[in-house]
């Protein structure tokens, strides 16, 4: 299987309907030279381990897109840790109407980034060339998604400030995910001390999903500011 091949474009597509996402014919072509591009940068820039067509298909598009059904297509969204692009541009390309803010502090990958903007015609999408820990940014989030950030606790601590009210943070996560959630309550209960009904402020809740054709199990932590 080739990269941008029909064949490749009809795995991506099938893989989709399965987590119950359609893909429009015009947008696995996105897609398409987006996997083009990856491949071409990484011969000389360090933008992903994962070089075989499946794994770019299932383990990077598909995985990023696995939240699609609960962003509005019109939020503006912040992506911490980009990298090359993932979880933001796929959902971006999904979601055109998005106003995506892609955080990466590689210079590289964040050179690579705005080709990719401007390459795949992104509108209302933008680099911002900085460590999250340093982010200074004037707007509020609807949606703050990162699958960069290991530990939920610190992307949580990061993410929180910029998070406007009844917006969510998205986490990619695997399977063992307890431990990790018990410190993310205690930490939103204690940010939510001294208010009456505290624990209705916010909500924390978890959906588990699986990886077409890999069956990896996977999971999205949504906590939400009510």
């Amino acid at each position: 299987m080739q990269i941008g091949s029909a064949q490749w474009k009809r795995f991506l597509q099938k893989g989709a309907r399965q987590m119950g996402v359609e893909i429009a014919p015009e947008k696995l072509d996105v897609f398409a030279a987006y996997a083009e591009e990856l491949i071409f940068w990484t011969r000389k820039v360090n933008l992903t381990t994962l070089t075989a067509p499946e794994e770019i298909a299932v383990k990077h598009f598909l995985d990023s897109i696995a939240p699609v059904e609960m962003i509005a297509p019109d939020a503006s969204l912040l992506d911490i840790g980009s990298g090359a692009g993932f979880p933001g541009i796929p959902l971006k390309i999904l979601l055109p109407d998005l106003s995506v803010y892609l955080v990466e502090s590689s210079r590289k990958k964040a050179n690579f980034l705005r080709h990719i903007i401007r390459k795949l015609r992104l509108e209302a999408s933008q680099v911002i060339e900085d460590r999250a820990e340093q982010l200074r940014v004037e707007t509020q989030f609807r949606v703050i998604v990162s699958r960069a950030v290991s530990d939920l606790l610190r992307l949580i601590e990061l993410g929180w400030p910029l998070l406007a009210s009844g917006g969510a943070i998205i986490a990619y996560k695997g399977k063992q995910i307890k431990m990790e959630i018990e410190a993310a309550r205690s930490f939103l209960l204690s940010k939510s001390s001294g208010f009456k009904a505290a624990d209705q402020r916010w909500s924390l809740v978890t959906k588990t999903y699986r990886l077409p054709f890999f069956e990896l199990e996977r999971s999205l932590v949504v906590i939400r500011r009510l």
